[in-house]
């Protein structure tokens, strides 16, 4: 697999050079390359990535630009990129401060001095992490391989051209911009221009600000896309199965078969987002903790633990406060079993025993017959083996494309939608946090030294002496600007270790 996709990339590189030295001019692609030496030996010891690069901008988009640098139109333009950039950064911040917030607060349950109370907090389900919904679905599948890597070149070039675009407004010509392939098949933009210190700040600005701009725009124009193609899926009123990868599942969850509920959630009253979200929820084993059954004392007494030290096929592993196992035929408890609890009940309160997980389906087959299916495992290992759609296709039209290429077509939409939303949207935003070496800490520097003109301090001298005094020197640009990076730097590695190490204690962060 892996050799065949990297005889790919190599293909889809050359061809792409052939067709930009016939489109752009005489672009250079080169093996990345680290020069190593010792003693007397000299080699360069190749990256595993190809770099394609040129100067050129066609000369059709350079003249029109040329032809708006001096208009009121070109220049407001470009300022609304500037304002947008400056919403993004604050944004950004606010968003990476709330989550470190969040993850200190859970960190702090989790190690406090009360954390042994606090232990059924952390087995429910918390609020989602703000920066959740930029990193929405991370459960990668490979048939969603091609979907995430092609939204992120796209995102990317877009970003990158919007740098070029801008310079070419004010006649500044990159020095070279293009692509790096990064071996098998990630595709990274760059740009690189000559010093702009002979531009106004305000230039600067908006070169700085157009590429975020840019994939604003680009996601803006996507949404509306979306929004006019959305007219012809409708709501199919539950998790509509489309495929089934497990032989045993396959009888039960059959093409076309209606996932009305998970254990207690119901999905029938939902909007389809509704349920496409609680869909990534169960991805991640986020459904909502589940009430106890109340199960008579009679029969918890007499019932033995033999199932969960073997799995049955029937029978499932319960266990009460008291942390006693106990079998119970799955069906007779959760259909015969009326009475839910909480703590304690006239009988045993007890719940599925976490090792030994169940996920409780209610099902409507296409035929109108009705199913309650109990699957052994967790609610994750079952979103990998059903893929499921919130909508259908309008019926005129499923009936002329067919069950499958509807299904198929509605699946390629919905994960291309997802990727271009979350890439757009994170670019957006993480690319304008103050850091040295992103756009938003290019920006920050522009717009110190833009509200703060000069750091010099004058020398003063004091009354009745010639010796001249100079105050202690204020806080200038440079040092606000590496202030800011050093603390947005610190928020990142709090956010970023700490989010993963809840990953991996609690399998999960949302």
């Amino acid at each position: 697999m892996w050799s065949a996709l990297l005889v790919g990339v190599v293909i889809w590189a050359l061809l792409y050079q052939a067709v930009a030295r016939y489109r752009i001019g005489s672009p250079s692609l080169r093996l990345l390359s680290v020069p190593v030496s010792a003693g007397g030996f000299r080699a360069r010891i190749p990256l595993g990535a190809l770099r394609y690069e040129t100067s050129h901008v066609p000369a059709g988009i350079a003249a029109s630009l040329h032809a708006y640098a001096g208009s009121l139109l070109g220049r407001l333009w470009y300022d609304l990129g500037i304002v947008l950039a400056s919403v993004s950064m604050v944004a950004a911040l606010v968003i990476l401060c709330v989550t470190c917030l969040q993850v200190v607060s859970r960190l702090w349950i989790a190690h406090g001095p009360t954390a042994h109370l606090s232990k059924r907090a952390l087995e429910e389900p918390a609020s989602p992490l703000w920066v959740t919904p930029l990193l929405w679905n991370v459960n990668l599948t490979s048939s969603e391989l091609v979907p995430l890597l092609g939204t992120m070149a796209v995102s990317q070039l877009v970003h990158e051209w919007g740098h070029v675009l801008a310079a070419s407004l004010h006649k500044v010509r990159p020095l070279r911009w293009g692509l790096t392939l990064v071996f098998p098949c990630v595709v990274m933009a760059h740009v690189t221009f000559p010093d702009l210190s002979h531009l106004s700040a305000r230039k600067q600005l908006r070169i700085v600000a157009a590429g975020v701009w840019h994939n604003a725009l680009l996601l803006v124009a996507w949404a509306i896309v979306a929004t006019l193609a959305s007219g012809l899926w409708v709501d199919a009123g539950g998790w509509r199965v489309t495929s089934c990868s497990d032989s045993s599942l396959a009888a039960y969850m059959r093409h076309g078969t209606m996932v009305l509920a998970v254990n207690d959630l119901s999905l029938a009253a939902m909007s389809p987002h509704e349920r496409t979200v609680w869909w990534h929820r169960m991805l991640d084993d986020a459904l909502p903790r589940e009430p106890g059954w109340c199960i008579p004392a009679s029969d918890w007494s007499q019932a033995n633990a033999t199932c969960c030290a073997a799995s049955a096929a029937s029978r499932g592993c319960f266990v009460d406060e008291s942390r006693t196992w106990k079998c119970f035929d799955v069906l007779s408890v959760f259909e015969q079993t009326d009475t839910r609890c909480d703590e304690s009940c006239d009988g045993v309160c007890a719940r599925i025993e976490p090792s030994h997980p169940l996920v409780r389906l209610q099902l409507r087959q296409p035929n109108g017959s009705a199913d309650h299916v109990v699957v052994q495992g967790t609610a994750s290992g079952l979103g990998t083996r059903v893929s499921v759609s919130s909508y259908q296709l309008v019926a005129p039209l499923r009936l002329l494309l067919g069950h499958n290429t509807a299904d198929l077509l509605a699946d390629v939409l919905r994960v291309v939608s997802r990727y271009m939303y979350m890439h757009q949207v994170s670019m957006v935003l993480f690319n304008m946090l103050p850091i040295h070496g992103l756009d938003g800490g290019h920006m920050a520097e522009l717009g110190l030294h833009l509200l703060w003109p000069t750091d010099a301090a004058m020398p003063l001298y004091t009354p009745s002496t010639s010796a001249p005094y100079t105050p202690r020197r204020p806080l200038s640009p440079a040092i606000i600007h590496t202030l800011l990076d050093r603390f947005t730097k610190g928020l990142a590695v709090v956010a970023l270790l700490g989010s993963t190490w809840l990953t991996l204690a609690y399998g999960r962060t949302v």
